[in-house]
């Protein structure tokens, strides 16, 4: 009886504790995609940092002298001061190797041994930095990890940092292969290279299409840079011409024209890299944002329930008082009915 008469208390206290669930669990994914997003900007530093040792590892393939050595030395010792400066790793995509600073270290550590012996040709280099990049993009962008839905206002904004990153990248490697067709004198055995230089234009530019789709201010930064585009432009087309060409005569000045390309490009992205910033800024305020609500509605919902326990508490001791009197009643009822019942016998019998 008790029990059934129970049901509804526990009902209100179920009830009421819902909001208060569902709240803690939004609270804890902000949470979760909030440390991502720090994640995100550690990895971001690394991957620059990365393209930076890429692009002068491959430099000094074609041209062996101090200068590039000690820009070579300046890019790895950023490198690794980048991978030390990651607090965490998202290994939720990895397998049995799961991918850590001394992971890093290792796999840099036989890369740069075979970059520094001249045991590489300047293509494999590049793809052997890429591959690197790439896992680390991947990790810093799987939006599971975030556990985002789909089409969310920050969902998109994360997906435009994924992209603007990669359209970073692909300007990377083109600065590596263009800096090597500058630099070197044109022969047939760079067809392949203006190839990959060509496809190239074709990611970057599908992913900056992306990009601008997924976070429209994006465009906005980028037409800064609209002068450093031109010269970018520019620029490919002399690296295609130049191709084309056999006069091998004015080394310095391909030396120079292939510093012009590099500091060019080298500053647009730059430039992606403002805008990941601040795509990465305006999503921080964001999770700000809903993290604040959230709070407000912890603390009202424990309000709530707080009311409720002590509500509920009230009624259970007003209830059971009430059962406790009727119950006193009842048995002193009885009592009294057990003793009528003695006199009665007693009468009873003495009469008899």
């Amino acid at each position: 009886m008790l029990g059934i008469m129970s049901l509804p208390v526990v009902a209100v206290l179920t009830l009421a504790s819902l909001p208060l669930y569902n709240s803690v669990i939004t609270w804890h994914q902000m949470s979760l995609v909030m440390s991502a997003t720090n994640h995100f900007l550690q990895i971001d530093d690394l991957v620059n940092a990365l393209q930076l040792e890429r692009g002068w590892s491959t430099f000094s393939m074609i041209q062996n002298t101090s200068s590039v050595a000690a820009d070579l030395e300046e890019a790895r010792q950023a490198t690794d001061k980048t991978i030390g400066a990651v607090t965490s790793w998202n290994n939720a995509a990895r397998g049995a190797d799961p991918l850590t600073g001394g992971y890093m270290r290792n796999l840099l550590a036989n890369l740069r041994a075979r970059v520094s012996s001249a045991r590489m040709d300047f293509r494999d280099i590049l793809r052997e930095y890429t591959s690197l990049n790439d896992l680390l993009m991947m990790q810093a962008t799987d939006l599971k990890v975030m556990r985002l839905r789909e089409g969310e206002d920050i969902w998109q904004l994360a997906v435009a940092a994924s992209m603007s990153l990669q359209a970073s990248d692909a300007l990377g490697i083109q600065r590596a292969i263009g800096a090597v067709l500058l630099a070197t004198c044109p022969t047939g055995e760079h067809a392949e290279d203006v190839t990959w230089f060509s496809e190239l234009t074709g990611q970057y530019t599908s992913y900056q299409k992306q990009a601008f789709a997924f976070y429209p201010a994006a465009e906005g930064v980028m037409e800064t840079g609209v002068l450093i585009l031109d010269d970018l432009e520019d620029q490919k087309l002399q690296i295609l011409y130049s191709v084309m060409t056999d006069n091998c005569s004015e080394t310095v000045l391909y030396m120079d024209r292939s510093m012009t390309w590099w500091n060019i490009v080298s500053d647009f992205m730059d430039l992606w890299r403002d805008v990941r910033r601040e795509i990465t800024s305006t999503f921080k305020v964001r999770l700000e944002v809903i993290a604040q609500s959230q709070e407000h509605q912890l603390a009202v919902y424990a309000t709530v329930m707080a009311a409720v326990v002590i509500v509920t508490a009230c009624l259970g001791w007003w209830y059971t008082s009430i059962i406790n009197n009727i119950t006193f009643r009842m048995s002193s009822f009885a009592e009294q009915m057990a003793k009528k019942s003695v006199q009665v016998i007693s009468v009873g019998l003495f009469c008899s």
